[in-house]
């Protein structure tokens, strides 16, 4: 059944108001699909929100100026978060992962497991004036403010899967991959960052 059909047929059930196609009685008219009918593809991808997975694949393609804020905050409601175990640095704040975002398989790789998100949204403190995340997802520190940042830190199965990872997503040229020598010593940890300044 198409996305359209499935359409109209929902109106003229809430209508209760159809008139069956020539030739057939309202009693041959179609029915509501069994429960366990397989769904409509297009129908499904029009209504579902992107998953949390997508949302970080796009913010890390860097394709525009990335906006952490809602990311963060959508991890803080589903619990992926703890809001107040900030470990973050020079300003820009870092949350491990309660449990690991799967950064979907490229090529030949494996999938990467994100096990730190870490961000900077250098319109703060005005976009989260006067809700229950102010002070909670930043704190600005002094010096020059870090721009517009996302950073997953993974850990790589094999030495170069980020790199290789952030090319065949298709990354812009502001993306970029670096060891996670911040905060840890453990050489498997490497960071796909987008920063955009502009």
């Amino acid at each position: 059944m198409s996305v359209r059909s499935l359409v109209l047929m929902m109106a003229c059930f809430s209508l209760a108001a159809c008139e069956a196609p020539a030739g057939q009685t309202q009693a041959e008219a179609p029915s509501d699909p069994p429960a366990d009918a397989p769904a409509d593809v297009g129908a499904v991808e029009a209504t579902a929100a992107p998953s949390i997975e997508a949302d970080l694949v796009r913010l890390l393609q860097c394709a525009e100026r990335p906006d952490p804020t809602p990311f963060l905050i959508r991890l803080a409601q589903a619990g992926r978060i703890d809001l107040d175990r900030n470990t973050g640095f020079d300003g820009i704040s870092c949350f491990d992962l309660a449990q690991p975002i799967m950064l979907p398989r490229v090529d030949d790789e494996g999938p990467l497991p994100v096990e730190t998100v870490c961000a900077f949204d250098e319109t703060y403190p005005e976009t989260l004036a006067g809700t229950p995340y102010e002070g909670r997802l930043y704190q600005r520190g002094p010096g020059t403010s870090p721009g517009m940042l996302i950073t997953a830190v993974v850990r790589e199965p094999s030495g170069g899967s980020a790199y290789q990872w952030l090319e065949a997503a298709d990354a812009r040229i502001s993306a970029r991959t670096e060891r996670w020598s911040v905060v840890s010593d453990d050489p498997a940890l490497v960071a796909i960052t987008c920063n955009r300044l502009e």
